[in-house]
């Protein structure tokens, strides 16, 4: 029998914002620590840098201070929380606490679950009426408050075993006197939903470096390869034209129905996944992640097109309004919204005027708007003295209108006309105003004296786009959830980081441990392990026209998997994801019928019309093109982009053809390579492939079962388990299900399934009775190469070490080499690296299980 113990503490957290001038002071002008609410002893959490102290004076140098021991603060605009430190709460001395241990249960094989407990009890001693606050007297002020959870910790002999939460459920009470609390606990669990709520990706705080002012040379640099990598590019990626190659006999890169050039309007940013990632952490200090996926080179590589509304990108307001553009035309001539001459004469100051009989000198202001076709705006000449409005017209796409500033309309003063173009979106409007002074002799003849050519830029305040107003309409929690479903990421939480991993990651860093003695033989239910027929894998939205006509005229599900046979027993299970698939499309010049270097992707649907879908997860490459890739720029000129960034759902290599990951769950060719790997690639990288093949071909497999036994785990078992784990029982290994632990008596109930030979490691020759390495750690690190060791191993039959990075070959060692230098890296980029021991065996080769490493370079 296990001595237990049960610690908690108060789920009210006092969250802030303040400076610490020194290690050991807070100061928070926004916060009276002497309300009553604050006391010595209470921890106190930087929740920037995770250092954690305790109050030991309270308004030491005025009513907003603290002083704090333990710990290293400093730091100014630091996010920090208060809160109550454990409190041992009082156990009845029979009282049976279980434990219900899982994380990636077959039952829904697409979810991630936590350590929880049945409802259990302690007594409402006076030590436990004194936290709780007699909560079961509803009439007491300040009372316990049940609406948050508290920090729960459970130790088995002095040991911490779980840290989570506690929540109380109900107050038992007898003859009228409190008897028992009643509480559940839950592990360190993944709190996403309950801190991310309801709130968006526009919601998060993103870099001000991010913000750009939108002009055509910003968007030309990056769009050109040289932006490669950067945390905001432009891919080549169109959201309103249909852009062709030679289309109907038209020389070059050109819109199939406009037949212009691609411009800097046709384009729109990209943002790395990566960024999100970090703007979460940021926006909310208590959510970590640990860097071994979500800074490897794969996710370093992958963006999200910035696509918030279909068609162009906008400056619209959320839920309705305008915007205005406003520009003067006056004199003097310089300063302010004045127009700018660019060609042709100066013509303020300007008067019109009346001459000799019916004759007069009139100025014609013919303003050119130019906007994308479709798009509704208004244009207003006003008068610049009182805002008088003296001409009005209404636009769809490039127009022109003329305003007369003649004596009979305008009369004969200086002419200052103020000019609006007020539409919902005006970052995609320019302007040219042509100025002509013309005789009118009133009889309908007329005759231009002179003419000036003016042009307005926006001002940088107009046409700076945050990154923040562009973020596809997405909640946070929905994008974490997708991410996990797309790579089937296992979350765990510890020491308050979350640990992300695929989860054939996961399980490979488990250890083995043989319960055969501890296990109750007397009872065992073996039964079938899935009720599912097949599992099915796609992404939800698929709106652009490529992937509907590839569905509709080829009867190709693009970019989906399934994996079962209809033929058995049990329904079907969906894994969905929640992001757009596109399907990119390499161009061939329809007059010469080759193939052209050039990539894209085009969010129209079938009718070639702007549409919207979800948000789009995409890599992007540089790439040389020998095709013009012309680019119109706002004066009429042309520059020929190369290289440009092309979009892609792989990542691969164009000489070679080795793909070392896709985005798409079935086996599809990369659309710039036209191939589905080298040929000395040993099996796909489609995300099923590489994320869930292992994992669902277990559960599926003939021999596969589901084994339900009781056993009486020891305390150097129960305290260092994971799920991870392999337990043996007899000679079979087995995955752990679920394990419901009584932490009064000991006894476990297993619930397990039989470990099959891993899909990946049967192709790869691996063999689990091989010795693996052991002690795999990074020696060295620098920005661009991480050296690692190992243990030696002794075995006689062994060949060589083959050394995998990302789990792509990269070379091998003798068998007297415990070590290698990994070299040709990117600096910050977290890499798994592996080692797999090769032996002779029967004449053959064959390969042990690798041993992972995740290091980050510097």
């Amino acid at each position: 029998m296990q001595i237990i113990d049960l610690y908690i503490r108060d789920g009210v957290k006092y969250t802030s914002e303040g400076n610490f001038p020194t290690p050991t002071r807070l100061i928070d002008t926004s916060t009276d620590f002497t309300n009553g609410n604050f006391k010595v002893g209470q921890l106190i959490k930087d929740l920037n840098s995770g250092t954690v102290g305790s109050i030991s004076a309270i308004a030491p140098s005025g009513n907003n201070t603290l002083d704090i021991d333990g710990g290293n603060f400093s730091g100014t605009n630091q996010r920090y929380q208060i809160y109550n430190d454990y409190t041992k709460l009082e156990l009845f001395e029979d009282e049976s606490v279980s434990i219900t241990d899982t994380i990636q249960n077959v039952k829904d094989p697409a979810k991630i679950f936590t350590p929880f407990s049945q409802q259990f009890s302690v007594p409402a001693s006076k030590h436990n009426n004194k936290f709780f606050k007699h909560y079961y007297n509803s009439e007491i002020q300040n009372s316990f408050d049940a609406r948050f959870q508290g920090d729960g910790l459970i130790q088995l002999n002095g040991v911490n075993y779980k840290i989570g939460k506690l929540r109380l459920t109900s107050v038992e009470l007898k003859n009228n006197a409190a008897y028992s609390y009643k509480l559940v606990f839950t592990g360190e669990t993944i709190e996403f939903k309950q801190i991310l709520a309801e709130n968006e990706l526009s919601s998060l705080i993103y870099p001000d470096s991010l913000n750009f002012v939108y002009t055509s040379d910003f968007v030309k640099s990056k769009f050109q390869g040289q932006a490669e990598g950067d945390d905001l590019i432009f891919p080549l990626i169109t959201h309103s034209k249909n852009m062709r190659y030679g289309y109907n006999g038209n020389v070059g890169y050109k819109d199939a129905i406009t037949n212009t050039y691609l411009n800097y309007a046709d384009l729109k940013p990209a943002l790395k996944i990566r960024v999100i990632i970090d703007a979460i952490q940021t926006t909310y200090p208590q959510i970590k992640f640990s860097p071994q996926f979500f800074n490897t080179g794969l996710f370093r590589n992958l963006y999200m097109w910035l696509h918030r509304e279909e068609g162009f990108i906008s400056n619209a307001e959320e839920g309705g309004g305008v915007q205005t553009i406003t520009r003067h035309w006056n004199y003097p001539t310089v300063g302010g919204l004045n127009y700018d001459l660019i060609s042709g004469n100066e013509l303020r100051p300007a008067s019109p005027r009346f001459l000799n009989g019916n004759d007069w000198e009139e100025y014609q202001l013919r303003l050119t708007v130019n906007a994308a076709l479709g798009q509704d705006y208004t244009v207003e000449f006003r008068r610049l003295s009182n805002n008088e409005l003296v001409g009005e017209f209404q636009g769809n796409g490039t127009d022109t209108f003329i305003y007369y500033a003649n004596p009979q309309y305008w009369g004969t003063g200086r002419i200052a006309v103020k000019i609006n173009i007020i539409a919902e979106n005006t970052l995609t409007i320019s302007q040219d105003l042509e100025v002509r002074w013309v005789f009118d002799n009133g009889s309908g003849s007329q005759n231009v004296l002179d003419v000036g050519f003016y042009r307005a830029d926006a001002p940088i305040s107009e046409n700076t786009i945050t990154v923040s107003s562009q973020m596809p309409k997405m909640k946070i929690f929905d994008f974490l959830k997708n991410l996990f479903t797309m790579f089937n990421l296992t979350a765990y939480k510890e020491d308050g980081v979350i640990t992300l991993l695929p989860l054939d990651d996961y399980y490979n860093a488990g250890k083995t441990y043989d319960i055969t003695k501890y296990v109750d033989t007397s009872k065992k239910t073996v039964s079938k392990l899935l009720q599912f027929k097949n599992i099915k894998f796609k992404f939800k939205s698929k709106k652009s026209y490529l992937v509907q006509y590839s569905v509709e005229f080829q009867g190709d599900n693009f970019s989906e998997e399934s994996y079962g046979n209809d033929e058995w027993d049990g329904g079907d299970y969906k894994i969905e994801v929640d992001f757009e698939k596109m399907m990119y499309e390499r161009l061939t010049d329809e007059i010469t019928g080759n193939l052209t270097t050039i990539v894209q992707g085009a969010m129209l649907d079938k009718k070639f019309e702007p549409t919207i879908g979800s948000p789009l997860l995409f890599f992007c490459k540089s790439t040389e093109t020998n095709d013009a890739l012309l680019f119109e720029n706002p004066n009429g000129s042309l520059s020929n982009i190369n290289p440009y960034l092309r979009p892609s759902n792989s990542l691969s290599n164009i000489i070679t053809g080795f793909i070392s990951v896709t985005l798409n769950f079935g086996i599809e060719a990369d659309e710039y390579t036209l191939g589905t790997g080298s040929p000395t690639q040993v099996s796909s990288t489609d995300l099923f492939t590489k994320y869930y093949l292992n994992y669902v071909a277990n559960l599926f497999s003939k021999n596969a079962r589901k084994t339900n036994v009781s056993a009486y785990l020891p305390l150097s078992i129960i305290l260092k388990y994971r799920l991870n784990d392999i337990f043996i029982i007899g000679t079979t290994k087995y995955r752990i299900n679920s394990i419901k632990t009584n932490l009064l008596t000991n006894k476990s109930d297993l619930e397990l399934y039989n470990l099959i030979e891993n899909t990946s490691q049967s192709i790869n020759g691996q063999r689990e009775n091989l010795q693996r390495v052991e002690n795999l750690q990074a020696t060295s690190v620098a920005s661009d190469e991480i050296t690692v060791t190992f243990d030696p191993i002794t075995d006689l039959n062994l060949l060589r070490y083959e050394y995998f990075v990302d789990d792509v070959y990269y070379g091998f060692n003798g068998p007297s080499s415990f070590g290698n230098n990994i070299e040709k890296l990117d600096s910050g980029t977290t890499y798994k690296i592996s080692v797999r021991p090769i032996y002779s065996v029967d004449g053959g080769e064959n390969g042990a299980f690798d041993t992972d490493l995740f290091a980050t370079t510097l």
